[in-house]
């Protein structure tokens, strides 16, 4: 059996992480890059590693910036993704974060905060039926579903919820509510034809 060596080329260490030696796969872990990105100090500030970029450092060796697309993205170079889009983000926390990101720009002001509060209220005290079945809902089967799921950069202002049963939304996951109408319309058509 042969050993597998190191994919940054040039290197033929062993590989142990990854498909990278030890050393390549901690600079990796703790600047987003495989090459020498030792650090560089201007009047006794870090400055980012990539190249001609010289902002200060923010963390793991790059500016804000560079440092906030590497986490959405997993590479330095690439441009991040617009806010509330979460396509091609790696994994489920990068995704999670984007989200939460996206999230805290659109913050809520009080009013809006108490606005969204009184929208809930009302759902319930209005005994509005599921948006989707037209169901009648109990505090037990209602669901505060979001027009615009906050998977897809929607937010939790008032504007943004409405009422539906536990099983409409757990089956709309992440579609927006025209996505979600559209599939049930086929679906209805589909069992008629």
């Amino acid at each position: 059996m042969t050993k597998q060596c190191c994919t940054v080329e040039g290197c033929g260490e062993p590989a142990r992480t990854k498909s990278l030696c030890e050393m390549h796969y901690w600079r990796w872990r703790s600047t987003g890059q495989f090459g020498s990105a030792k650090p560089q100090y201007v009047l006794g500030i870090e400055i980012c590693t990539v190249e001609g970029c010289g902002k200060a450092s923010h963390a793991k060796g790059l500016c804000e910036m560079h440092y906030w697309r590497w986490r959405i993205t997993g590479e330095v170079g690439c441009a991040g993704p617009r806010p509330g889009e979460v396509v091609g983000i790696a994994g489920p926390q990068q995704r999670h974060d984007a989200v939460r990101r996206h999230r805290m720009r659109v913050e809520m002001t009080a009013g809006d905060r108490k606005r969204s509060a009184q929208a809930r209220r009302e759902m319930r005290e209005n005994h509005e039926p599921c948006v989707y079945c037209g169901r009648p809902l109990t505090d037990s089967t209602r669901h505060v579903d979001h027009v615009i799921p906050l998977a897809r950069g929607g937010t939790d202002h008032w504007w943004n919820l409405q009422s539906t049963c536990a099983t409409c939304n757990t089956r709309k996951g992440t579609k927006t509510h025209e996505e979600f109408e559209a599939l049930l319309l086929e679906r209805l058509e589909g069992s008629r034809g």
